[in-house]
């Protein structure tokens, strides 16, 4: 049985804060539910998308290509296409409902959380960033499928970084380029 146990000030297991696992019906039935959710490609096009397709570390085979519109370091829209196991495809689920809004930094605390409950320590409910990672519990005797649990979060944190290279660089297109009085641009020579 994994719990997160949580002293309160007189020093014993704080019960209120006991973290009771999900049996494992209802961890399939969740992890089902969540699944269904991306069966179905919802990618995302135009010309402010950026996109990155990602493989699991380990031999399980999963992969996923990975949609955003990121606007001022903010996630804006998740598009996706999910060739993983049903982990991989929860978290992806969970986050397409949850990344819009959050910044780089915002996800990694989330990944961090959610590897803690892949090693089987699960933060206790008022910790939880995201209460329905509690879900993964159950996963932290299958190892060889954590990669693909992580997927989405990997996917994000590159598409962070493929976002950033990009306005650097078109920032430094636009700084190469200076205005002449004749209303024509010319490039600084370098």
């Amino acid at each position: 049985m994994l719990i997160s146990r949580q002293r309160n000030d007189g020093g014993g297991l704080d019960l209120d804060k006991v973290k009771k696992p999900l049996d494992n019906e209802e961890f399939l039935s969740k992890l089902k539910r969540y699944s269904a959710e991306v069966r179905r490609d919802r990618r995302l096009s135009g010309t402010d998308v950026v996109t990155t397709t990602i493989h699991s570390l380990q031999l399980c085979g999963s992969r996923l290509t990975l949609d955003a519109v990121i606007e001022a370091g903010r996630v804006q829209s998740i598009g996706y296409r999910v060739r993983a196991c049903s982990l991989g495809q929860a978290t992806t689920a969970i986050i397409a409902e949850r990344a819009p809004g959050m910044n780089a930094a915002d996800l990694q605390a989330v990944q961090n959380q959610l590897e803690q409950i892949l090693h089987g320590y699960v933060p206790s409910d008022d910790a939880l960033i995201w209460p329905e990672l509690a879900i993964f519990q159950h996963a932290a005797t299958m190892p060889a499928r954590h990669g693909s649990a992580l997927l989405p979060f990997r996917g994000l944190q590159k598409l962070f970084e493929k976002k950033n290279a990009l306005d650097e660089s078109l920032q430094k297109q636009a700084n190469d380029y200076i205005p002449t009085g004749d209303l024509r641009w010319f490039r600084m020579s370098s």
